[in-house]
């Protein structure tokens, strides 16, 4: 491992860092505002989605989901929907059918649903942010230009905006906006860089290409899996590591279930919320690791704290010391 002159600092972000904060940003918020159910059409009799060349709105199929609980959710059923077996005309019921190709109302809806999105999250006010929220206090500690710390967020909202709340004139680490940010639509006659969808790797129809996040125009370079590799602690906050991301974390986590010498072992910190999301996470780490996650507390220095009630305050308020510590030697920490 470097110096801690050189320790490089990654803090991943995903919705529930937002939600920490009491950030009103889940899915079920958006789906209950104005911003979404002014798209919605109600339908006498709505023509089933196995049916050829039916004409779909995205707000109304997302709306009678019942599974989504959050946005990996959205992206699954994007996937469904894109990957879906549609009846070739005058084919019979039993016929396995072809891949649907998309419907111009389909990429209407889809476009709008980005923009309404970007206009909901705009129209969230910070006024009732949680200032001792764990999330608060980690970016508090990392936030200065000389403490090789860099921000990858998986959410939309500007990170900027938490500058004062944390007593500061500006976030001076670098941000990566992995799925893009809100501040590109300026004017309601704007786009917005927000990319949604799904990853390659789903069976479609060309025509549904434009739903693949790396098909969008404001898709760019994030090298993520260098950054992990060059890392020396990596602070998950907020992130269910769930599938449609294993393309980002999944070779990241094997390689800490590999032997290596006790001076290149990482430190990797993940905050989630309740028992319930810390048993999921383990999940997908077992997913990822061909069910060998024993082997990330044996090779890596691993831990997962639950936020909710503050349930593993002792030790995360242990860990944010022994943060600051490293980043700031000069320095102990004062909760």
């Amino acid at each position: 491992m470097n110096d801690s002159t050189a320790h490089k600092t990654l803090f991943i972000l995903g919705n529930g860092f937002d939600l920490d904060l009491n950030l009103k940003t889940s899915y079920n918020d958006f789906l209950s505002s104005k911003y979404f159910l002014d798209h919605c059409v109600k339908f006498i009799n709505e023509p089933s989605i196995s049916e050829p060349n039916v004409e779909i709105n995205i707000f109304n199929f997302l709306q009678k989901q019942k599974n989504i609980r959050g946005w990996i959710d959205v992206e699954k059923e994007l996937a469904f929907l894109a990957s879906r077996k549609v009846r070739e005309k005058f084919a019979s019921l039993k016929e396995e059918g072809v891949l649907a190709s998309v419907s111009e109302r389909e990429k209407q809806t889809f476009q709008q649903l980005r923009i309404s999105l970007c206009d909901y999250l705009k129209s969230i006010n910070y006024h009732s942010i949680k200032i001792d929220s764990y999330g608060l206090k980690i970016l508090k500690i990392l936030n200065n230009k000389d403490s090789n710390s860099e921000i990858i967020t998986f959410n939309y909202t500007d990170i900027n905006k938490l500058a004062p709340i944390i007593g500061d004139s500006n976030i001076a680490i670098p941000i990566k906006y992995m799925h893009g940010n809100l501040e590109s639509r300026e004017s309601q006659f704007d786009d917005t860089s927000i990319i949604l969808g799904f990853q390659d790797d789903i069976e479609i129809d060309d025509s549904y290409c434009f739903m693949i996040k790396s098909h969008s125009p404001y898709y760019t370079s994030h090298n993520l899996k260098s950054k992990l590799d060059q890392a020396d602690e990596v602070i998950f906050f907020g992130h269910s590591l769930g599938s449609t991301d294993y393309p980002y974390f999944e070779d990241f986590f094997r390689k800490q279930c590999a032997v290596k010498p006790d001076n290149e072992k990482i430190k990797v910190r993940i905050f989630t919320y309740d028992e319930e999301s810390r048993q999921s996470i383990l999940i997908q780490l077992r997913n990822m690791n061909e069910k060998h996650t024993q082997m990330l507390y044996e090779y890596c220095d691993f831990a997962i704290y639950r936020t909710k009630d503050y349930m593993d305050d002792d030790k995360i308020e242990d860990y944010l010391s022994d943060l600051k510590s490293r980043i700031y030697p000069q320095f102990s920490y004062i909760g």
